[in-house]
């Protein structure tokens, strides 16, 4: 009795371990998972934290008269570590654009070369859109472009009472 009695407690014993390697594995399961969810979101919060600085980066780069050349190159390397740092795709971009700006520095429109590099397709097709409004409108519209020519009628219809010839009406007849 006694050596079934053993085997018995050593029985429920084996249960208690292969139950708690069950909960065991349950846990780590739910341990990879939460950590995989972590990473996943730390990378999302990575990659909008580098758009973030690019639209920055685009919006000082577009100020035409107002551009300190040093903000700015401290700004294209934050871009660059930060896009680095996140394994963004655009990091060797962001590297070479910062190259760009480091060889043209000294030229006048070098806010407009980053705001064109940094600048996406679409982007690029509504700013060439813009610049053909400009030069076809020039800078600020005037109002008077914008109105409808008011109508004047001009019908051979009209007679003119003083002379009896159609086309024009006694205020500007000629007789």
């Amino acid at each position: 009795m006694l050596a079934l009695a053993d085997r018995s407690s050593r029985l429920r014993i084996l249960y208690q371990i292969g139950k708690t390697w069950i909960l065991f594995d349950i846990f780590q399961f739910d341990a990879r998972q939460e950590i995989k969810r972590l990473k996943e979101q730390k990378h999302k919060q990575e990659k909008e934290s580098v758009e973030v600085m690019v639209r920055e980066v685009e919006e000082y780069s577009s100020r035409t008269s107002d551009i300190n050349l040093d903000t700015l190159h401290q700004k294209l390397i934050l871009l660059d570590e930060k896009a680095r740092k996140s394994c963004d795709q655009s990091a060797e971009e962001y590297g070479f654009i910062l190259q760009r700006f480091l060889a043209n520095k000294h030229n006048p429109n070098v806010g407009s070369l980053i705001v064109f590099m940094l600048s996406s397709k679409k982007e690029y097709q509504l700013m060439e859109k813009e610049q053909k409004f400009i030069k076809a409108w020039g800078d600020q519209p005037s109002k008077q472009r914008f109105h409808k020519p008011r109508f004047i009628p001009q019908s051979p219809k009209i007679i003119c009472y003083k002379c009896g010839e159609m086309g024009h009406v006694v205020a500007k007849c000629n007789k």
